[in-house]
């Protein structure tokens, strides 16, 4: 029997203030998962480069987005958002107004993606 280990990330969120390096993080992150065809993967990618840019713009850590994956009514990153540089806060809002079996896949993917085991902040 073969043990397959997720190789842990570091996470440089102090760069993700720049909207590739948060799309590029937010890949780096989801690569591993695989591609999960229950998954709508466009939306957990831009889900979670959104969280990585507001945590950045706030100079929070993992932890606070932990928290936010977790809260679906948790709307601190669309306002951390709306106060940066780009107009990614009412796309990220869309997204967590989503409901149902979509969003709950959606967060499945955001919440693997950021284990503890599997990430660290650097």
């Amino acid at each position: 029997m073969t043990t397959t280990r997720i190789k842990t990330q570091s996470v440089r969120l102090h760069r993700c203030t720049d909207p590739d390096f948060a799309r590029q993080e937010a890949l780096n992150l989801l690569w591993p998962l695989g591609h999960m065809p229950t998954i709508p993967e466009d939306h957990a990618r831009r889900l979670l480069s959104y969280y990585l840019m507001a945590a950045a713009l706030d100079g929070a850590g993992l932890d606070t987005i932990r928290a936010w994956a977790t809260d679906q009514d948790d709307r601190q990153a669309v306002e951390l958002l709306r106060a940066g540089p780009l107009g990614w806060a009412d796309d990220c809002e869309r997204i967590l107004n989503l409901r149902g079996p979509y969003w709950s896949n959606i967060l499945t993917a955001v919440r693997l993606a950021l284990l503890p085991d599997r990430v660290s902040a650097a």
